[in-house]
């Protein structure tokens, strides 16, 4: 297979008739058929996004580094189980997100990544982040609250910290979500309002908003 975390495809000299112009699916039907090259282009499309969620959820860039190709490599080897009706992309992330709990259950075996299913809450509301605009000032205060916005998402618990990332850092809609956990619409969605009064509360604890 590719070297899974190359973004250049010339620079492999892979022989291929993929291109970015075509759908992920079409792009796995070419890998099925031997074409190295277009599973080399679902890489350059998802290895970002798979990288920025693996680092957030364990932590640490050389083992997200590794983790990351892993499981592209457990992705590859899977091609033959992907069902065109599904997502692509959805499909990847659920690999990756195995990948990773495997990894955080091996580092804390004594954490339970149970998910609370009782009923949603109303009235929450989204965090709003000041907007720096031109003034210095804002732009700092800005980054600030950002900064401990990030070390807010870190000290949620896993289940809620996951659905944070996919939902606010990889911009996955619920359903795409719900796909990759294979919870509920309504779980994610509960979850999601719970880690977002969980943040709430600990920016409040600090002074952060």
């Amino acid at each position: 297979m590719p070297e899974v975390l190359t973004t250049n495809k010339k620079t492999l000299g892979l022989s291929s008739v993929a291109s970015s112009a075509q759908s992920d699916e079409e792009l796995v039907g070419l890998c099925l058929q031997g074409d190295e090259g277009a599973y080399e282009e679902l890489v350059c499309r998802y290895s970002r996004g798979v990288y920025n969620y693996v680092v957030r959820l364990i932590g640490y860039q050389e083992e997200a580094r590794d983790a990351t190709q892993e499981a592209f490599i457990k992705a590859f080897r899977a091609l033959g189980s992907f069902k065109p009706q599904n997502k692509f992309k959805s499909w990847l992330f659920r690999i990756a997100h195995n990948h990773c709990i495997d990894i955080l259950r091996r580092r804390r075996p004594t954490v339970s990544l149970d998910i609370m299913r009782e009923d949603d809450d109303e009235g929450a509301s989204p965090i709003q982040l000041a907007d720096g605009g031109a003034d210095p000032e804002r732009r700092m205060l800005a980054s600030e609250t950002g900064e401990w916005l990030q070390k807010a998402v870190e000290k949620l618990p896993e289940a809620y910290r996951e659905v944070i990332i996919l939902r606010h850092f990889q911009e996955l809609s619920y359903q795409e979500i719900a796909q990759i956990l294979k919870l509920p619409l309504g779980t994610v969605k509960t979850n999601i309002f719970r880690a977002r009064e969980l943040i709430r509360k600990q920016m409040l604890e600090w002074g952060a908003i």
